[in-house]
């Protein structure tokens, strides 16, 4: 059986995480949804989801500022891995 690929949608209105989650699904992919950007920095870590459909305009932060703290989080990651491998 092939394996889902996991994918996190970030959206501070309710019916619009639904109609991705029910679509998304439909196509085979494993969803999870944040409603804030301080649940989707910690569910895109915890879930390990590959993708992210992001809403730029969250209530508590904006989307670009999300995506600031995941490179962060990523770059982090890397060098914790491979202190060598350099990864702008």
């Amino acid at each position: 059986m092939k394996a889902e690929k996991k994918i996190l949608v970030v959206d501070d209105e309710a019916a619009i995480r639904k109609f991705l989650r029910l679509s998304l699904e439909k196509e085979g992919f494993q969803v999870f949804e944040a409603g804030t950007a301080a649940d989707a920095v910690r569910d895109l870590v915890s879930s390990r989801a590959e993708f992210m459909i992001l809403d730029l305009g969250l209530p508590d932060q904006e989307g670009f500022e999300v995506i600031k703290k995941v490179r962060e989080w990523v770059k982090e990651r890397y060098k914790q891995l491979d202190p060598e491998m350099g990864i702008e």
